[in-house]
């Protein structure tokens, strides 16, 4: 910390002094030596494999399921229930992966 004079009365002063203690005068700003930029910070989302696959694999499932249940002309009633319980078995493996995934986050 150095020593200077103020432009207005010409007394001695901190050079890191905004203003003179004195009489006020703004003293004029010193460049601040900019901080090293540290190193950049990249974020990875590290979901595993496993939960991704799941979620995938019950999507799947869900559009097979639709297909089965609204494609089949006949109204076969079992072959209609077959598919609801594998949508709602897809439905519930999403749910089940999402929160997984949520859970497991690291």
């Amino acid at each position: 910390m150095a020593l200077i004079n103020c432009p207005e009365c010409n007394k001695q002063i901190s050079d890191r002094a905004s203003a003179c203690p004195d009489c006020a005068c703004p003293i004029a700003a010193q460049p601040a030596t900019a901080a090293a930029p540290g190193p950049k910070v990249q974020t990875i989302e590290a979901t595993g494999k496993k939960w991704k696959g799941m979620r995938l694999a019950a999507t799947i499932g869900i559009v097979i399921s639709l297909f089965g249940v609204f494609g089949t002309a006949d109204a076969n009633t079992a072959a209609k229930g077959f598919w609801g319980v594998v949508a709602l078995i897809s439905l519930a493996a999403i749910i089940y992966a999402r929160l997984g995934s949520w859970w497991n986050h690291q």
